[in-house]
């Protein structure tokens, strides 16, 4: 993928707000739920929110509310296991835009 709308590769937890919205909802459907609950833990709320629309609306509410309740409940993770969640949402993501990417007939 080429010019502004480059995505490839992602490298930060961050990046992900930049993730078109079918690409957003593989990766939800594709992440370990845990995983991307650990990932998301201390991300900004705008992300959170993006992360939030790539489920279907009654999912969506319901991971939001599980993410809410289970969050505190997840305890304190060491920066080692905040660091592999979101390494392995990111690859995950990455995977999925190169997919996108052979998979787009446009130019």
């Amino acid at each position: 993928m080429t010019g502004p709308d480059n995505l490839s590769p992602l490298t930060c937890i961050e990046d992900l707000a930049r993730l078109p919205p079918q690409v957003m909802t593989l990766l939800c459907k594709t992440v370990d739920g845990d995983t991307l609950m650990v990932a998301l833990k201390g991300a900004p709320e705008d992300l959170r929110e993006a992360v939030f629309a790539g489920f279907p609306p009654r999912r969506a509410g319901v991971f939001a509310d599980t993410l809410s309740d289970t969050l505190p409940a997840v305890g304190p993770v060491t920066p080692e296991q905040l660091d592999e969640a979101r390494r392995q949402v990111i690859a995950a993501a990455n995977i999925l835009v190169t997919l996108k990417d052979m998979t787009d007939p446009s130019p």
